[in-house]
């Protein structure tokens, strides 16, 4: 099993790296200490990731500063790509919306599950939705709390109330109004 983590963990920082090296080349965004990069092919890449993410930000920000200020305390990059598609290195289970990445701590966010023409007032709430999801995780981790075999369902299932917290505040708050 330590072999796992440690090949896992040699992954993610030969990731970081590569990301750093072509950082310059992907015209990142920078809002609120984020730093926020499409890295689709460029033949394939329309500017509305960035701005997604920004507004989707700022949706956080504006509904709930406490999962804001957890989000900025634990994630540095939201990346956009796409996950799911067939590769040499399959980044993520099929069907996963982001991943969380602790070394760099970095927001890996899927092209393809969230299509903003669809609704974009939809996907501005998954993406907000899957922000806060993916930085709990990083505050477990931040908790030494390990994500193994063995706590993997208990982590989820946590993630995901803190994401369907977030989910219900954006409702009561929109019905407020």
């Amino acid at each position: 099993m330590a072999t796992y983590w440690g090949l896992k963990h040699l992954v993610d920082l030969l990731f970081l790296w590569e990301l750093r090296l072509r950082l310059p080349t992907l015209r990142p965004m920078r809002a609120d200490g984020f730093i926020i990069v499409d890295a689709t092919p460029e033949g394939q890449r329309i500017d509305t990731f960035g701005t997604a993410a920004v507004a989707a930000l700022k949706k956080l920000q504006n509904y709930d500063p406490r999962r804001f200020a957890r989000v900025q305390r634990e994630v540095k990059f939201v990346y956009g790509c796409y996950l799911n598609r067939a590769s040499k290195i399959r980044l993520s289970r099929s069907g996963c919306m982001a991943i969380y990445r602790r070394i760099g701590k970095i927001i890996m966010m899927d092209r393809d599950v969230l299509n903003l023409s669809a609704n974009p007032e939809v996907v501005l709430k998954a993406y907000g939705c899957a922000l806060v999801h993916e930085a709990t995780h990083g505050l477990l981790y931040s908790r030494h709390i390990p994500y193994t075999y063995r706590t993997r369902d208990r982590i989820e299932t946590l993630c995901l109330l803190e994401e369907a917290r977030f989910a219900n505040m954006i409702c009561e708050f929109r019905n407020q109004i």
